[in-house]
């Protein structure tokens, strides 16, 4: 019986590792084949882009694009909206500021303008800036807009600005 599960190991393990491993390799290489095959839905709400591993060898923030911007020279701030196409993700990031601390949080744009807040803001702080982006949240089917503030709360006097919706 030993032998028989070492003789299936041997012949098994090769030829499992051609079917997953080749795919994903040839898939990386090839511009023509979409990256949105995975899509990781409410599992990716409130975490970390640069470091929620949706594989062993990739995090939502790996294929991540600039889709939105916009500059705030008061604070000598720049805010993105940073999306995945792999996790069909959103997040804001920022660059630069005020030497104070910032919090980033998204908000989701209904067709009727109503916005409703999404997630919990990040804490973005003065200093070295361990991190310059705040949690991630599912944009599947919705409209999504990164705004960064002064305050917890992302409503005006604390709101300075926001992104367009993607």
């Amino acid at each position: 019986m030993r032998y028989m599960r070492a003789v299936l190991a041997t012949i098994l393990t090769p030829v499992l590792t051609i079917l997953v491993v080749w795919p994903s390799a040839a898939w990386a290489d090839d511009p023509d084949i979409p990256r949105t095959a995975w899509y990781c839905g409410s599992t990716c709400n409130g975490t970390d882009p640069s470091s929620f591993a949706v594989s062993p060898y990739q995090v939502c923030a790996d294929d991540a694009t600039t889709p939105k911007s916009v500059a705030n020279s008061a604070h000598s701030l720049t805010l993105q909206l940073r999306y995945s196409p792999y996790c069909r993700t959103v997040w804001g990031r920022i660059y630069g500021g005020k030497t104070q601390n910032y919090y980033i949080s998204l908000k989701q744009v209904y067709s009727d303008g109503y916005e409703e807040t999404r997630g919990v803001s990040r804490e973005i702080p003065y200093g070295s800036r361990p991190y310059s982006w705040g949690w991630q949240w599912d944009d599947a089917g919705v409209r999504i807009k990164a705004c960064v503030s002064t305050s917890w709360s992302a409503e005006p006097p604390w709101l300075i600005m926001c992104t367009a919706p993607y």
